[in-house]
């Protein structure tokens, strides 16, 4: 994998990974192109390296040494391959779909979490009867792939007969 090597002026070098999947680098990134391919660093708000940018908003986004994404399927099916890469902070995006009269959709909302994982935490299933895939956190709060409340993404969820939450992707987001 291409990376970018960053010499402070002390002397110590620092790596960051660059990616030529600009999916996996977010809304804030840094464009380096070699031999006309171009790769992505990601840009975040934790100082994960000591190269920054300024954006055109003025605020100060810094290079993050790693990237990773994980998308899941419909069927849940790649759940049981995903292991998180390293300890750190990570953002689980969710969708949420609300029902109305006759089961038919009646309005989604997609939301975030941010909670921080350790290396090595992996999906399980925690109830065989409804095989839900259960993810834990460093904090031992744990998340579901797919959830029968609102989350509270909805003003009035009385309006609606049932909700379905659902776990699209898990991304890094920076150090814990």
């Amino acid at each position: 994998m291409a990376r970018i090597v960053i010499t402070r002026p002390n002397g110590e070098t620092e790596y960051a990974e660059l990616t030529t999947d600009k999916s996996l680098v977010g809304s804030h990134y840094l464009t380096v192109e070699r031999d006309g391919t171009p790769y992505y660093a990601k840009l975040g708000d934790s100082v994960s390296t000591h190269l920054c940018v300024e954006g055109s908003d003025g605020k100060k986004r810094y290079v993050q040494k790693f990237v990773w994404k994980y998308t899941f399927n419909d069927t849940w099916e790649n759940a049981s391959k995903m292991v998180i890469p390293h300890t750190g902070k990570y953002r689980l995006t969710f969708t949420c779909i609300a029902y109305g009269a006759n089961y038919i959709e009646a309005d989604s909302k997609i939301f975030s979490k941010d909670d921080i994982f350790n290396q090595g935490s992996r999906f399980y299933i925690e109830n065989d009867a409804h095989k839900y895939w259960t993810l834990k956190a460093k904090s031992g709060k744990k998340y579901l792939n797919m959830d029968s409340s609102d989350n509270g993404q909805f003003p009035d969820p009385s309006y609606f007969l049932v909700f379905q939450t659902h776990l699209t992707s898990i991304e890094y987001i920076g150090e814990a």
